[in-house]
């Protein structure tokens, strides 16, 4: 049995930081001159101002009594002292850790938000405990994060909790599974209303249509672009349902599985278990028509290959989804990456045995060609081809 979707959408971060390294790095002289010998500043002005929004730097130039000037690249008049010092990196090394841990626990992802975006101050209308707020775009009022944090020796470690905005989780049934919690009866009936009909509005999670599996170091908002796909959410969950004959109100998430370098793969889930894949490739991929088209199953299938069934697939746009797409069934079993290094040696030498098999079964088919395999309703009338009988 599959287990069942966590019913609310909690995001999680944490992030361990070394003291002495944030030391060294805001002690690092940094040459703010033509003349390296006649003007000096260190690290720090530069640090401060990349991770800190304007409030944190107010208050880190208010509680070490330093000059206004600081985030502004100044040489500080006063010498720092090393118990100052100390002090400022503990400091700072609390911060980057709690700013760490609240991207990688944003709703989009550590690369949809920027340092400066993640604010972290003392809850104001509670005891005083640390919290993170999310400023969009620099704004003044954001998400709130619950936020932990502790000191141990030359460490610093922080750890964030982070939620999807109320409005998203409501309105969504792939997000509120009304039947096994009691306490919100009185809203299964609304809920059950809305079931097929703005599932686009429900889904405006961007993790569906962004990359957020790494970051780049060259061109990154090119690179981004490029793996990004904007595609119907409603259309996907009707022709994912219409494939397995279920009533869109029968779905209870879609996530996004894994993405590679050519295409991004989402899990659908129905309320007994079951699972679909839905594989839709980057724009940059090409050529999209034949990557996408079906491969015949029955030929592999006859010849005792593990393959998945194929539900249903689109080899260009012009469709309601909007993009192509292929539909399969998920395997049963788990992914041998999550347990390859928890068996032994002798399980490993088994599971190897079996993949060479299936290899040596599959180059074992005898074909009049080479080249990739295809319905011949999906090659064009001018493209040479080879029948094959089935």
């Amino acid at each position: 049995m599959k287990p069942t979707p966590f019913p609310f959408l909690l995001n999680i971060g944490t992030d361990i930081v070394h003291i002495p390294r944030i030391q060294r790095l805001v002690a690092r002289s940094v040459t703010a001159g033509p003349n390296p010998n006649t003007s000096q500043r260190t690290y720090l002005s530069r640090f401060v101002n990349r991770i800190l929004c304007e409030q944190e730097q107010a208050y880190f130039k208010s509680k070490f009594q330093l000059p206004s000037s600081i985030s502004d690249g100044a040489v500080t008049s006063k010498p720092l002292t090393a118990q100052t010092s100390t002090e400022i990196a503990r400091w700072l090394a609390g911060r980057f850790a709690a700013k760490e841990a609240a991207r990688k626990a944003a709703p989009g992802g550590a690369s949809s938000i920027s340092w400066k975006e993640v604010m972290v101050r003392a809850e104001v209308d509670g005891d005083g405990r640390p919290e993170v707020v999310y400023l969009p775009e620099g704004d003044s009022i954001g998400q709130i994060g619950k936020l932990s944090i502790s000191h141990d020796g030359e460490y610093v470690v922080a750890t964030v909790i982070a939620a999807t905005p109320e409005r998203k989780r409501f309105l969504c049934p792939f997000y509120l599974p009304v039947k096994n919690m009691r306490f919100l009866s009185r809203l299964s009936t609304s809920v059950r209303k809305l079931g097929a009909r703005s599932m686009s509005t429900q889904n405006t999670n961007r993790e569906l249509f962004e990359y957020t599996s790494g970051r780049f170091l060259f061109n990154e908002e090119r690179r981004l672009a490029e793996l990004r796909v904007q595609f119907n959410p409603d259309a996907l969950a009707a022709a994912i349902c219409r494939t397995v004959s279920r009533l869109v109100s029968d779905l209870t998430s879609i996530t996004k599985l894994a993405e590679g370098g050519f295409n991004r793969v989402l899990q659908a889930t129905v309320n007994d278990g079951y699972a679909v894949l839905a594989r839709i490739p980057y724009h940059s991929m090409a050529p999209k028509h034949y990557a996408v088209a079906v491969k015949p199953p029955p030929l592999l299938h006859s010849h005792g290959l593990p393959v998945p069934k194929v539900l249903g697939y689109s080899p260009d746009r012009t469709n309601d989804i909007g993009v192509e797409y292929l539909l399969m069934e998920e395997m049963d079993g788990q992914p041998l990456g999550d347990r390859w290094f928890t068996i032994g040696n002798k399980t490993r030498a088994k599971i190897m045995k079996h993949i060479v098999q299936a290899e040596a079964r599959f180059m074992s088919i005898s074909l009049p060609a080479s080249g990739s395999l295809y319905y011949k309703k999906d090659l064009g009338a001018s493209e040479s081809n080879i029948p094959l009988s089935e």
